[in-house]
């Protein structure tokens, strides 16, 4: 997926792709394959997969209990990613690279690493 300077572009289910200022981010990550994921049932897939992104600079996740908003190559995209911001209780259960942020008025936040830019 060919990286651009400004454009979102909608995945399918929660999952969205952010091209902003160079940075790749990448919101609530589901990659698995439709079909029964617990409690729920996926009825489609992206419509692009994990491995056609390129280098993510930044994860973005709602919350990381359901599997419709993170599920397991969602949860392996995202902890590959140099930052995963996400609630205080979701960087508890993800660990590494996930930055746990409060609810409330807007927070700096570190700037993934030039390294992973193209």
């Amino acid at each position: 997926m060919t990286r651009q300077e400004c454009a979102a572009t909608v995945l399918g289910g929660p999952t969205t792709v952010l091209d902003l200022g160079g940075l790749r981010i990448v919101s609530d990550p589901t990659f698995d394959d439709p079909g029964p994921h617990g409690y729920l049932t996926k009825t489609a897939g992206p419509v692009v997969a994990e491995d056609q992104l390129g280098p993510v600079d930044l994860v973005l996740v709602s919350h990381d209990n359901h599997p419709d908003n993170l599920d397991h190559r969602g949860r392996a995209l995202a902890l590959a990613a140099p930052l995963v911001l996400t609630t205080r209780s979701g960087a508890g259960r993800l660990g590494p690279p996930a930055s746990g942020w409060p609810p409330g008025p807007a927070t700096p936040c570190p700037v993934p690493t030039a390294a992973t830019w193209s």
